[in-house]
């Protein structure tokens, strides 16, 4: 008996152990699946987006495709095209409302003084004085993407291009470096392909030859 519940504890242990990486890596869902809100991975853009929008394409070549609208953690917005069966990497859901805003240390102060006991006779401000302005934060950089950085380097070059070499390139000029992925160069492939499909003639690259891409 002692050794079948071993072999029952082990097997349990083992079952764990598997499921470890689905809680990492996400699940995998198709778009037509996704709602508003939804946090998800999607190759070929750096970090998390939420889906904000997304609305169905009538006409054209991508009839029948969804546009859908992207907001990354800064804020900023992108549209990309999917077809229904296409999957992505669902990591969370966004909190109603967005994020909760700090309260400024300023704030929390006066509310505490106006709790305490004999804060109702203020002291008089001396004549003339003036309340130092606050100096403004300095503009947030913006990081450069890898479709960014791959325009830059075709545009140094001057000549097609493959993704492992402009991969190579971005990273010896410090352009844009992989944020640890094992593919990035198939990451980049599929990158350019979406930009080219959803941009059309507004897109920037265009394929040039087999594996190779330049600008328009």
């Amino acid at each position: 008996m002692a050794s079948k519940k071993t072999a029952r504890d082990s097997a349990h242990t083992e079952k764990a152990k598997s499921t470890e990486p689905e809680k990492t890596t996400g699940t995998s869902r198709k778009i037509t699946d996704l709602s508003l809100g939804d946090i998800v991975l999607i190759p070929g853009f750096d970090g998390p987006r939420t889906i904000c929008n997304a609305t169905k394409v009538g006409d054209g070549a991508d009839a029948g495709k969804f546009e859908v609208a992207l907001r990354d953690e800064t804020g900023e917005v992108e549209h990309a095209r999917f077809g229904p069966e296409e999957e992505v990497q669902m990591v969370g859901k966004a909190a109603r409302g967005g994020k909760a805003s700090p309260v400024p240390a300023e704030s929390a102060a006066r509310r505490t003084s106006a709790k305490g006991k004999g804060t109702k006779n203020k002291a008089p401000k001396p004549e003339g004085a003036k309340q130092a302005k606050k100096a403004p934060n300095p503009p947030k950089e913006k990081k450069t993407s890898a479709l960014d950085a791959a325009a830059k380097v075709l545009g140094e070059t001057g000549e097609p291009m493959n993704c492992q070499d402009m991969i190579k390139s971005m990273s010896d000029k410090g352009y844009w470096k992989s944020p640890g992925g094992l593919t990035p160069h198939a990451t980049l492939y599929s990158a350019l392909l979406r930009e080219i499909k959803a941009k059309g003639k507004e897109a920037r690259f265009k394929k040039a030859d087999r594996g190779k891409f330049s600008l328009t």
